[in-house]
């Protein structure tokens, strides 16, 4: 099992914009074993963090050609 964490800064007031862009990139994503994506409440704000968990690295792989592979991935 494998943890594939993205650590995102925002520009200021714009981490809530960040937020709803994963969450419709998420729509494009195979479901994977676990999803998550987090936002800071102390330290430097407008932070947002994605975990994502895959069996291991093929199926890490294989998710990300499907998401590049998809017509509205550029958008």
């Amino acid at each position: 099992m494998i943890l594939v964490r993205d650590v995102f800064q925002a520009k200021y007031g714009k981490s809530d914009d960040l937020v709803a862009h994963f969450k419709a990139l998420n729509t494009m994503l195979p479901a994977p074993r676990h999803r998550e994506i987090l936002t800071d409440a102390s330290g430097q704000f407008f932070a947002v963090v994605t975990h994502l968990q895959a069996k291991d690295l093929g199926e890490w792989q294989k998710m990300q050609k499907q998401v590049f592979a998809h017509p509205g991935f550029g958008k």
